[in-house]
């Protein structure tokens, strides 16, 4: 759709949703989704295949509070 998505600290969430597990996430590129969109699909399968990435903890989405994103 083309929209661009933001978390608080600016940074990209990529992995399992810390309530529902069953969701994954890709979002919060922030308009960058083309031009990373290789190195973020490579981090994704990663994460989903294998649990886990040498960005797991930056993109985690789990750092951030539900609160603090709405």
């Amino acid at each position: 759709a083309g929209l661009r998505s933001f978390v608080p600290d600016g940074g990209f969430a990529v992995g399992p949703d810390p309530a529902v597990p069953q969701v994954f996430w890709v979002t919060a590129l922030g308009g960058h989704g083309l031009s990373t969109s290789y190195a973020v699909g490579e981090a994704a399968a990663a994460l989903m295949t294998t649990g886990s990435h040498r960005w797991q903890a930056a993109l985690d989405p789990g750092r951030f509070s539900l609160t603090s994103v709405c």
